[in-house]
This record gives structure tokens, sequence and C-alpha cells, in this order.
């Protein structure tokens, strides 16, 4: 641990556990079935080596879990266990904004269609809906 701490990582103090203060793999891996259930896990269909050991995950004839090839479902596992410690990145209690920002160096807003006062869009060379009628009214047909 004192590697890590003379690197400069922050780690957690104790091991990683459920709430209970016990490291059970049947603990754990109901919490990861019932977060993949519920939509609070998800993981994407391209990651091959979670979905190799997902399949191969099995039990022995005695109702003990085996535990071969199963990095990345013990990695999730632990990770899962460590997500009572989580905190927002930034400072601790300070609220996050999610919603959109405007990117540095930009002059207009992407997120609005028509954000121009004179119903033209804000993007350089592009118009807002309201410019594009009032564009297609006022052409003559020859």
């Amino acid at each position: 641990m004192s590697i890590y701490n003379a690197q400069g990582l922050p780690m957690l103090p104790t091991h990683a556990s459920d709430l209970s203060g016990g490291n059970s793999v049947e603990a754990s891996l109901a919490d990861l079935i019932d977060r993949m259930q519920t939509r609070r896990l998800r993981v994407f269909k391209h990651l091959e080596p979670f979905w190799r050991e997902y399949r191969l995950y099995r039990r022995a004839p005695d109702g003990k879990i085996l535990k071969e090839d199963d990095d990345c479902i013990s990695a999730v596992r632990y990770t899962a266990m460590s997500l009572r410690h989580a905190r927002p990145v930034g400072e601790v209690g300070q609220r996050r904004n999610r919603g959109p920002q405007q990117a540095l160096g930009m002059d207009y807003d992407r997120f609005n269609r028509d954000s121009g006062d004179d119903g033209t869009d804000a993007r350089p060379g592009h118009y807002g809906e309201r410019e594009m009628r009032r564009r297609a009214q006022s052409f003559k047909y020859d």
C-alpha cells in the first residue's frame, strides 16, 4: 500500500467489502446481478473478456462457485463493493453540474438550434427553422 501512496494514488484505508464488512462472493454476485437487472450496471457488448467469463461462470457439484477464469468479473465485483466509498470528481460535497456546457472557444450555443435573436441559428453558416421559412417565402420564382 505504501508503494501506491508514494506515487500519490489515493487508496482506501481498508480492503473492499460489502455493507456488512464481509467479502462474500455470494453476496457480491447477488448485488451484481441485481445491478445488471435494474440497469444500474451496464456492460457494453464489445467487452468480450467480461462476457466470456460471464458465460463460463458456474458452480461446482457441491454448490460452490468455481473461481476459474474470473478476473474481469472479480474486478467488477470488487469495484461494486467499493462504490459506497465513491465520491464525485472535484471537491467532496461540491454539487456537480450535469447540464450541457459550452465548450471553450465556441462562440455559439450548440445545444439550441434557434438561439439567434433574429431567427438565425447562432452557428456560422447555418440557419434556424424560422429563418429558413422566411427565406423560402421571400424567394421569387420566375
